[in-house]
């Protein structure tokens, strides 16, 4: 057994065929204590075979016995031919790789063209939130839209697409309007019960067409998909009850006025707010439609915050004898 002094390892120790181990560890003692390396262990024959740490020695770790070389291993040499083995694996593992990066560097790789969305410009937008008339804009609006949600609002902005319901869909409509007429008037001349009950007959595959719509925006060149959309205007003069198209260029901007709401009664929905129509005008003040297609009369007003409550549509036609039909409120296409 190797027994470590203040100077080193002892011979005999060595000559025992023990390899420096920490079985046996000596704690440095004073100077004047220190013995000759030499003289600190007597080996003989008998200790060469079998020799064991002496009992009066200090030690960190004790043996019991230190066989010879052949069967006292130091234990570092296990992890030592571990570790060889690692690097042997990690060796082979690099050179099985490198034939194929060095077969990747021979190809020519085809370059991959990426198609990006422009980058979104963060700069201040140009569009006011409200103009100096007092009007909003949809920016403004949208901005605003808990302070105005369900109230009247005015807009300025430039009108994008005016919805016409498609020619064969209107064809297939007229038409099945006439049949049902056709067969109410039959049901008129049975009398009795058939005269009251409701005529219904097979639209088949002739859907109707969507109630009247148009788009605004703040620029004329923005998606439909952003652009605010104002529902439900009337399609026919209040007065004489006869179709009257709205006559407005695309392009230009309006002011219109309605209410600010998620949803409007003829079926239209938008997460960020639509106009439920009231009046449209020019920027000089001409009015080109005015009124509501389906609001009752008493909604058919315009309230303004700071100005007076002022009647439109129905409501504002229907005293005088005006020939337009007033079972309808702003006759809409039905």
């Amino acid at each position: 057994m190797a027994v470590v002094a203040p100077g080193g390892v002892v011979d005999g120790a060595v000559a025992a065929g023990c390899l420096p181990a920490l079985s046996c560890l000596r704690w440095p003692q004073p100077a004047a204590e220190v013995v000759p390396m030499r003289q600190a262990i007597t080996v003989t024959d008998e200790t060469k075979s079998h020799a064991s740490c002496p009992p009066d020695l200090t030690v960190l770790l004790r043996s019991e016995r230190c066989e010879p070389h052949t069967r006292c291993r130091p234990p570092s040499l296990e992890e030592g031919k571990h570790m060889i083995r690692i690097c042997l694996f990690s060796v082979f593992a690099l050179a099985s790789l490198l034939p194929l990066r060095l077969l990747a560097q021979g190809q020519e790789v085809t370059p991959i063209k990426v198609s990006l969305p422009p980058s979104p410009s963060f700069a201040a937008s140009n569009v006011p939130t409200q103009y100096p008339g007092g009007e909003l804009s949809v920016l403004g609006l949208r901005k605003m839209k808990d302070k105005y949600m369900d109230k009247d609002v005015q807009v300025k902005a430039y009108l994008l697409e005016i919805y016409e319901c498609p020619a064969e869909l209107r064809k297939c409509n007229d038409e099945l309007n006439d049949k049902t007429k056709k067969e109410k008037k039959k049901a008129m001349k049975k009398g009795g019960a058939a005269a009251t009950q409701t005529v219904e007959v097979d639209r088949g595959g002739c859907r109707p067409c969507d109630q009247p719509h148009f788009f605004m925006a703040d620029t004329p060149n923005t998606k439909k998909d952003h652009a605010l959309l104002i529902a439900d205007y009337p399609v026919k003069d209040w007065d004489t009850g006869d179709p009257k198209p709205l006559e407005a260029k695309v392009g230009e901007q309006y002011i219109v006025t309605g209410t600010f709401a998620i949803n409007s009664i003829t079926g239209f929905a938008a997460s960020n707010g639509l106009i439920i129509h009231k009046k449209l005008q020019t920027l000089d003040g001409k009015t080109l439609a005015e009124g509501n297609a389906v609001l009752p009369p008493e909604a058919q007003t315009i309230k303004l915050e700071g100005k007076a409550a002022e009647q439109v549509g129905w409501a504002a036609h229907q005293g005088g004898g005006h020939k337009g039909d007033k079972t309808a409120p702003g006759n809409a296409m039905r």
